[in-house]
């Protein structure tokens, strides 16, 4: 039952919902899983992604999807509706009813920050350069790495973002790896080679400004450190089975902002697709990371027996 599990999963992470899932290929599997579990049919679903129900404190009173919703509200530091959801003070101590609970406490204060529009758009084009751009190379412990793996695993080190970004700016091999800045007049905002064209002329703090901002939201374009939960981004296809309460905390955290987890891991530059269409007609899952990597779930795989790598090599 792995594989339905993780299309069960797979679902969620797409939708970021159940919504409709009962009108698939996948209803009768689940109404056969279910069996026997007295759970609701939503709340044996959100089991399925790792969800357990709690029977002390303040929570228990919740079903397992109230729960998700708690969840997604604490991580985020939404105090107001928390509170208002499990009827207490909102001076309340969240941290406190979580921790009884068995719940990892970590949460993140989400920013709500507006660049400068002289400013923007230079800063938003470097970032989406640092983060796509597969030609752009750091050293890492005498290793040639993409630069936006480089800023990932740099970034794993430090869960504070300040501390971060001084960090890097202070790394030779990352600040070589920059691109430069230089004023055009007559032409407008590019990249050209390992320039950055602008027709504003910035002055010299202007610009260290402008990458450590750069920067800044490519490593974390929420405003928060997430590289806690999933290191680096390769992770994430798998999280679930190899880390399953960092994986709902992921979950968490993309309910708390509105988002969907695989929304999420496109950010990061994982592509994580909707596997209903495959598993309709193969009755497997197909993760293609890279061009040269893909692995597969059937139905010989289980809790033990990880996807397979392409060539019936053993993921591990």
């Amino acid at each position: 039952m792995f594989c339905i599990t993780m299309m069960i999963r797979n679902y969620y992470e797409v939708h970021g919902t159940f919504d409709g899932i009962q009108d698939t290929i996948l209803h009768d599997r689940i109404e056969e899983m279910r069996k026997g579990t007295g759970l609701s049919y939503d709340d044996f679903l959100y089991t399925q992604l790792g969800y357990q129900k709690v029977n002390e404190g303040h929570l228990s009173k919740l079903s397992i999807q109230e729960l998700t919703e708690a969840r997604a509200l604490f991580i985020t530091r939404q105090s107001k509706a928390l509170a208002q959801k499990l009827g207490i003070p909102e001076e309340g101590s969240f941290n406190s009813i979580f921790k009884d609970a068995g719940i990892p406490i970590l949460s993140f204060k989400i920013k709500q920050e507006k660049l400068e529009d002289r400013y923007a758009d230079i800063i938003n084009l470097l970032a989406f350069y640092y983060k796509n751009d597969t030609n752009l190379y750091c050293i890492v412990n005498k290793r040639p790495l993409p630069l936006f793996y480089s800023l990932e695993v740099l970034c794993s080190k430090s869960t504070n973002i300040r501390k971060t970004i001084d960090a890097l700016m202070e790394d030779k091999e990352v600040v070589r790896s920059l691109a430069k800045i230089r004023c055009r007049k007559d032409s407008k905002l590019l990249i050209q080679g390992k320039y950055c064209i602008t027709p504003n002329n910035y002055t010299n703090e202007e610009k260290d400004m402008i990458q450590r901002k750069a920067l800044e939201i490519a490593c974390f374009p929420y405003t928060v450190n997430l590289n806690k939960l999933f290191k680096v981004s390769q992770n994430l296809p798998f999280l679930s089975f190899n880390d399953n309460a960092k994986y709902l905390k992921m979950l968490d955290f993309a309910k708390g902002i509105g988002s969907t987890y695989q929304e999420i891991a496109n950010t990061y530059g994982i592509n994580l697709p909707d596997q209903l269409p495959v598993f309709n007609k193969y009755g497997i899952l197909l993760f293609k990371l890279t061009k040269d990597e893909s692995y597969f779930i059937d139905a010989q795989c289980d809790a033990k027996n990880r996807p397979y790598k392409q060539g019936n090599q053993m993921f591990s």
